[in-house]
């Protein structure tokens, strides 16, 4: 009896003891202590200049590693933090950790506030319902994911995301892994919106009464529509039989191939209208009226040169050699025989270059040649 006395509060004390020890989250064998230091210029840290902080340092606080290897990546070493410091970032940013760096007997830790992004996925139709969300924080180094569409539109198919409303600029489709820097190349801020594109369903009802309309337009070129949509080379869309349809040519922006509304590329001043017929054997084209009609048995709109367009070529009537042209929105660097297609009816700002060096400006109105065999007008620089 004595000995069970003795017994029973030994076991108590051990096994409080062990309880005490099985709350403790790791030993502290296992932690090395580490100075956290943040750099706010946002750019990455070289060993050279980690080994001995600069002025853009500054320590934020301390913070425990699971093991005490130095790491230099990109990628940060989150994988060797016990737990992320307690810094505090300004609004809009995050802290990206690039490194630990053993100076003497003590562990160094460096990061970087990087700026945080942030995609909206937006209907682009007030009759659509569902909604399409992403709310990752992403940083400059985060590569993404095009999110799945979760919206519905009665009558109307999804094709895709775009950056702008009326389906121009960057065109992305769900799953597509996009780098940040790629993405926001067409934002102006750290947010940016992706709008959803429709196509409409032919319904057995209408049906008989659309058709699909393609274009065909040299290299460098578009249609622009009433509407405000563009179209290249390749590109259809649907119209209704019967129904007339404006549209304007467009040279595009040499350096994307892109012409758009906010100054990528020239529109021509002449309309021109397209019309799809109910018969088969009707195509002509009003010089007068600037209509196209168009057969329903091969609805493509061919726009050509003579009619639509003229390509020019720029010559120097004392030597074309190291002499160059450039022509405002269309092509930014001068080139050296240029020859271009240009919208006509239209007053294009042309430069003329010497060894890269400005000599001349001219408004050149672009017409077609007297001689409609020729598919080129050639415009002398008296230089």
């Amino acid at each position: 009896m004595k000995l069970k006395r003795l017994l029973a509060p030994l076991f108590a004390v051990i096994f409080t003891v062990v309880c005490i020890v099985s709350v403790i989250p790791v030993s502290a064998q296992d932690l090395t202590r580490a100075e956290v230091y943040i750099r706010n210029d946002g750019n990455p840290i070289p060993y050279a200049e980690a080994e001995k902080p600069a002025d853009e340092y500054f320590l934020v606080t301390q913070g425990y590693l699971k093991t005490a290897e130095e790491v230099y990546n990109l990628q940060g070493v989150d994988d060797l933090l016990n737990r992320r410091p307690g810094v505090v970032t300004p609004e809009g940013q995050t802290v990206v950790w690039y490194e630990t760096v053993k100076e003497g007997n003590t562990w160094r830790l460096h990061g970087v506030y990087t700026p945080v992004y942030k995609v909206v996925y937006d209907a682009n139709a007030d009759d659509a319902v569902g909604t399409t969300a992403d709310n990752t924080k992403y940083n400059s180094y985060s590569t993404i994911s095009i999110a799945e569409n979760g919206y519905t539109r009665e009558g109307y198919e999804f094709t895709g995301w775009s950056t702008n409303p009326d389906g121009t600029g960057g065109r992305f489709s769900p799953d597509n892994q996009v780098t940040i820097s790629e993405l926001f190349a067409f934002a102006s801020s750290n947010t940016i919106t992706l709008y959803a594109e429709w196509k409409k369903i032919d319904t057995p009802e209408d049906s008989g009464n659309q058709t699909t309309l393609g274009i065909v337009t040299p290299k460098k070129m578009s249609v622009r529509f009433e509407d405000g949509k563009v179209y290249k080379n390749g590109d259809s869309l649907q119209i209704e039989v019967g129904k007339t349809y404006r549209f304007q040519m467009c040279s595009n922006n040499w350096d994307n191939d892109t012409y758009d509304d906010e100054g990528n590329g020239l529109c021509g001043t002449v309309v021109y209208s397209v019309r799809v017929s109910d018969r088969y054997d009707e195509r002509s084209y009003d010089e007068a009226t600037k209509t196209f009609v168009l057969p329903k048995g091969d609805p493509v709109l061919r726009t050509d040169v003579n009619s639509c367009f003229m390509a020019y070529r720029y010559h120097f009537t004392k030597g074309d050699y190291n002499k160059q042209t450039g022509i405002e929105q269309v092509v930014n660097t001068p080139l050296e025989s240029l020859s271009v297609n240009l919208p006509l009816g239209s007053t294009i700002t042309s430069d003329a270059y010497k060894n890269l060096q400005w000599i001349d400006t001219a408004h050149v109105f672009i017409e077609r040649g007297e001689d409609l065999s020729l598919s080129y007008t050639d415009y002398y620089w008296e230089h």
